[in-house]
C-alpha cells in the first residue's frame, strides 16, 4: 500500500508490506455508515471494521535502511 485507506469488516489474513492496523475514528464510522447504506441499501453496524493504511517506511528511500527495502521487495 503506498498511500491507502481500507476498512476491513472480517478477519486480515496477512498485512502486507508496509500495511498497518488504526482503530477507525468517528468520522471514519460515519463515512462506512453512509457508505454501506448508500451502496448496499441497509444499515450495517461497522464497530468492528478495522482501517488498515500505509504505514510510511517505504515511502521515502533510506540507504540506511536497505533492510527494510530489501525485505519488502
Amino acid at each position: 500500500m503506498y498511500e491507502t485507506e481500507c476498512f476491513v469488516g472480517g478477519e486480515i489474513a496477512e498485512l502486507g508490506n508496509d500495511a498497518v492496523v488504526e482503530t477507525p475514528g468517528e468520522d471514519d464510522m460515519a463515512f462506512l455508515s453512509a457508505a454501506i447504506q448508500d451502496h448496499l441499501g441497509r444499515h450495517q453496524d461497522v464497530r468492528s471494521f478495522k482501517k488498515v493504511v500505509a504505514g510510511r517506511k517505504l515511502w521515502n528511500f533510506d540507504k540506511d535502511e536497505r533492510a527494510v527495502w530489501r525485505e519488502a521487495l
